[in-house]
């Protein structure tokens, strides 16, 4: 019997979890840059409270904005018109406000109206959300058919154990090394980065037991021990591959 270098590690294990970190970095590059290419809905603006104080002397009006918002803000203008109590418009007037990521923006410089504002009236805005735009992100799913090709190739990646007598089999396929492996020993190997044909391994025993497994290209592994199937352990069906 050929003998290699005993193998002991939890390789079943191993190839879970790259399947699993694969499977979460697909639905990422699947899902994650639409979170970005998409633009965040425009905000509703919900109240506006102006605070106003007529100066008689320099006949002008100070004037302090607080605008509320659906959503949170950063920062944006807002665009009021100013009349006086004859409802005679005085001035239209764009003020920049700040939100800081709330849902409340206000002025920071204070601004002067000329003349008396009795009345006001909200004519547009434009405000920057807290969620950035970034069209972008779309050149990352030109990598997804690479992505979809490493994940698909991912899950063909097997550690099966079968039983046979007192015999314990295992089979170990991964990303290009594939080994036949009896009683914790490697029997048979065989190193290739890409196979398109079914890979068959197999090695005669001391006990003149010919130990045969095939290893498709989807991944299925089945096992032969002098010409007949062997099925997989019960250790192996309780658990994951």
């Amino acid at each position: 019997m050929m003998k290699f270098t005993s193998l002991r590690t939890p390789e079943g294990k191993k190839l879970l979890a790259v399947k699993a970190a694969l499977a979460v970095f697909f639905v990422l590059h699947l899902v994650l840059p639409l979170f970005f290419i998409i633009p965040s809905p425009s905000p509703r603006l919900k109240n506006v409270n102006l605070t106003s104080k007529y100066d008689r002397t320099n006949n002008k009006t100070k004037v302090e904005i607080e605008a509320e918002f659906d959503r949170n803000v950063k920062y944006g203008t807002i665009t009021i018109d100013y009349f006086a109590e004859n409802e005679s418009l005085l001035l239209r007037k764009t003020s920049v406000i700040y939100g800081n990521n709330t849902k409340t923006a206000s002025t920071v410089i204070t601004e002067y109206v000329e003349g008396n504002a009795a009345f006001y009236e909200v004519v547009s805005f434009e405000m920057e959300t807290s969620r950035k735009h970034y069209p972008e992100a779309r050149y990352a799913y030109y990598f997804l058919p690479i992505t979809v090709f490493v994940f698909l190739w991912a899950m063909t990646l097997r550690y099966s154990k079968f039983a046979y007598k007192d015999m314990k089999i295992a089979v170990y396929s991964g990303w290009f090394d594939r080994k036949l492996i009896v009683n914790d020993e490697i029997v048979d190997r065989y190193i290739e980065l890409i196979h398109i044909m079914p890979i068959n391994l197999s090695a005669k025993l001391e006990d003149d037991l010919v130990v045969e497994a095939t290893i498709c290209t989807s991944g299925w592994i089945k096992v032969k021990v002098n010409g007949k199937l062997v099925n997989k352990s019960e250790e192996n069906k309780t658990r994951s591959e």
